[in-house]
């Protein structure tokens, strides 16, 4: 049995994640009002319980000295009858068990019902003048005060009960009214043609913004900001792609382009580019100045170098061109767009550029070109031979 405690303890909270929001508020709730009612309930039987112990204790010393009182004349005539007729009149009271009446030498003259070591005695001398005559003994039952303060306990746990299930209904119902009005303003948002209706809810709080925001969704028209930019553009078309989706099958092609896009963000995340795709016979790969690093022109270059090697089989043929423009990011991104179809309709060997003069100047730093196209220096060829080894060798899962 204790091996499935744990079992038996996910299962209650998946139970309790599976309900909904209001059933799990009533729950909370409810679990809420309970310790709450358990707390003040505990709380207030200690109190009672010394509440009456003080009120039994004052009870039974006044009861005891009465007693001895009234005990005084039999004793001072040595009644033993009237002293037990004295008694008898005590009999009736449900907390008097025993009750005993004894001389100044501790001898029981009369005793009247059975002691106990359950019950709780209390004595008191009698008294004629300043001599002490005897004494009287009261054995008192408990059992009715216990019974007393557990009716009372009961009364109390039983208002709290109702308590907790009353606050329990009325956030069941007031949960189940909220949920409501949320899956109607949530409809809303789904079918925005259709006309919303107004919330039956008066409430001026923050569910009620809440409701009015998701019922009637304002419009806001975002801020477009236009900046300028110098991004170097490298347009991948792969020439041998209609040839090849025929020659390979869907299944061969979806794979290869899956090889080449990955290879793509790779050389990006090395190089700080990034990845455009503006049509499906090429990648776009943009590349921008970079603080404290290399060229931008000098990062197209090596990538685009990589990416001829290992888009080989599709016929990769990068071109290279640059973005000079100033507008909003949607504006560049047409205009990137529109350079990219132009770069893939570039016709030559190797890698081939579109480049204005001053970047063209800057070309034989790093490369050289001539019939065939661009030709990396060989003093890079060494890291790029690296790089292209790595990279087919995760591509081809080695």
């Amino acid at each position: 049995m204790p091996d499935k405690i744990p079992q038996l303890i996910r299962q209650a909270c998946n139970a309790l994640l599976r309900l909904s929001l209001p059933a799990k508020c009533a729950l909370l709730l409810t679990l809420v009002l309970v310790l709450h009612s358990s707390l003040l309930l505990l709380a207030s039987a200690r109190g009672n319980a010394q509440v009456m112990n003080e009120q039994y204790q004052l009870f039974a010393n006044q009861w005891v000295r009465q007693v001895a009182f009234q005990a005084q004349p039999g004793l001072l005539r040595n009644d033993r009858v009237a002293l037990l007729n004295m008694l008898n009149q005590h009999r009736d009271n449900p907390l008097l068990a025993y009750a005993s009446i004894s001389d100044s030498e501790g001898s029981v003259l009369v005793e009247i019902g059975r002691d106990g070591s359950d019950w709780r005695h209390y004595s008191a001398p009698v008294l004629l003048g300043n001599d002490i005559a005897g004494s009287v003994t009261l054995a008192l039952d408990p059992t009715p005060t216990r019974s007393q303060q557990l009716n009372l306990n009961a009364q109390l746990l039983i208002l709290a009960a109702i308590l907790a299930a009353l606050a329990a209904a009325l956030i069941l119902m007031l949960g189940r009214h909220i949920d409501a009005l949320l899956q109607r303003a949530r409809s809303h948002l789904l079918w925005p043609s259709e006309q919303p209706g107004k919330l039956p809810y008066a409430g001026r709080d923050s569910l009620g913004d809440l409701l009015a925001t998701l019922s009637d969704p304002p419009l806001r028209v975002p801020p477009m900001e236009s900046r300028e930019v110098e991004w170097i553009v490298v347009q991948v078309y792969w020439s041998s792609y209609s040839r090849l989706t025929q020659q390979w099958g869907r299944a061969e092609l979806e794979r290869r382009l899956t090889r080449s896009h990955s290879a793509a963000l790779a050389l990006c995340n090395l190089y700080h580019g990034a990845l455009k795709v503006y049509r499906r016979d090429g990648l776009t790969l943009r590349f921008e100045a970079l603080e404290g690093g290399d060229s931008a022109l000098l990062r197209a270059l090596c990538c685009a170098h990589l990416i001829q090697q290992l888009d080989a089989k599709l016929g990769a043929r990068p071109t290279l061109g640059v973005v000079r423009s100033r507008g909003t990011r949607l504006q560049l991104e047409a205009t990137e767009a529109a350079l990219a179809d132009s770069l893939s309709a570039v016709d030559g060997k190797g890698i081939r550029h579109q480049l204005p003069l001053d970047l063209k100047e800057q070309l034989p730093g790093w490369a050289s070109e001539d019939g065939s196209g661009i030709k990396i220096e060989a003093r890079y060829q060494n890291l790029l031979d690296s790089q292209q080894r790595k990279l087919e060798a995760q591509l081809n899962g080695d």
